[in-house]
């Protein structure tokens, strides 16, 4: 696979990493063998009939993470924050009080202030579904001027943002929607389900073009509960797999496509280079360690954003790593965030039934 261009995300953090005395940078992807693990992010082919590629003709190959004795490791887990030592179900989830409901505006105008102006924090829209149940996704098309939802009712709905008008729903699924994607001339949409079933919808007619069958075990609260993350080529029928080891419950690609965003259930979002699996950064600070969450990156690559267990969304800076705001959204967990593909405007979902949206610029009183 080609390196990734100079002024790639990749590359951009690389540099950042060797300024600040991160894992060394330049370190060589080859296959080697030692006794306790393998090294950092190695790429060691498999025969095409190893037990992760399920297609004779598919040319596999496992990139291991750190080892856990080594010194990038140990070097990489300084720079992490430390996660909490308590468990209880208490701290995990603060019981918020029930007869209070959550403000059409939840940024204080010094909390405003202290963020950055190009943030999506101030509340814009709230839109709730006929059934007020658990919603699993809401994704933007492809120019950012509708919505698509689905959730545990077992219905996708189309959304207009700027009129909060339902204008089409589309039922099929047998069990819960978890998932949808939009094509890119924005005249399809795919979607799964807990039904093990993934359709091809037409948006204009609200019909099935295709169904596809044959996975055999459904993941509702973990995209891959064996902590992996598989990156196919199709055109050349090659299979590359990184090893989180901890369940991950969202992926996805950076704008300029060399770098994977990964959600796991260890409280942690990582930002890998897609060319050699090496982990660029880690983002912590939020509450993720029990459901599906996903998180995205900002149009510009220049924000990690997420949901969290505690109903807030937080706010991430790519490259340093820390949390640059974070804010009241919904009334329990926060499960998915979409993030407007043109402008400063995002829109989230929650298990308590709402989709809102938010924007950079407060709205007219």
């Amino acid at each position: 696979m080609p390196a990734p261009p100079r002024n790639s995300l990749a590359a951009i953090l690389a540099a950042h990493s060797k300024s600040s005395q991160a894992p060394d940078s330049k370190q060589k992807r080859k296959q080697e063998s030692k006794k306790g693990g393998s090294p950092a992010h190695t790429r060691s082919p498999t025969p095409a009939s190893s037990s992760s590629s399920s297609s004779p003709n598919l040319v596999a190959a496992t990139r291991a993470p750190f080892a856990a004795t080594s010194p990038q490791s140990q070097e990489l887990q300084s720079r992490l924050p430390s996660s909490s030592s308590s468990s209880s179900i208490e701290e995990k989830f603060p019981k918020k009080p029930p007869s209070t409901p959550i403000s059409t505006t939840t940024t204080t105008s010094s909390e405003a202030s202290a963020a950055p102006a190009s943030l999506p924090i101030h509340a814009d829209q709230i839109l709730t579904t006929s059934s007020g149940k658990q919603i699993n996704v809401c994704r933007y098309n492809t120019t950012g001027d509708y919505i698509l939802t689905g959730g545990i009712d077992r219905t996708i709905r189309l959304w207009n943002p700027e009129t909060k008008f339902c204008i089409k729903e589309y039922q099929n699924h047998g069990w819960e929607v978890l998932d949808v994607a939009v094509s890119p001339e924005n005249g399809k949409f795919a979607s799964c389900g807990g039904d093990k079933q993934v359709f091809l919808w037409d948006v204009m007619s609200g019909t099935t073009l295709r169904r596809f069958s044959g996975h055999t075990q459904i993941t509702p609260k973990s995209t891959n509960p064996n902590g992996t993350i598989r990156i196919y080529d199709i055109r050349m029928g090659t299979l590359v797999t990184d090893h989180i080891f901890e369940p991950i419950t969202s992926v996805c690609f950076s704008a300029d496509g060399n770098c994977v965003l990964a959600s796991s259930l260890d409280n942690t979002i990582r930002l890998m280079d897609r060319s050699n699996g090496r982990l660029l950064n880690a983002y912590k600070g939020h509450r993720n360690d029990q459901y599906k969450i996903r998180s995205c990156l900002s149009n510009s690559d220049a924000y990690v954003i997420s949901g969290s267990e505690d109903g807030k969304i937080y706010f991430w800076d790519l490259v340093e790593g820390k949390v640059v705001h974070q804010m009241e959204a919904h009334s329990k967990i926060v499960s998915s965030i979409a993030y407007h593909p043109k402008t400063d405007k995002m829109c989230s979902a929650s298990v308590d039934g709402s989709i809102r949206t938010w924007s950079a610029v407060p709205s007219p009183a």
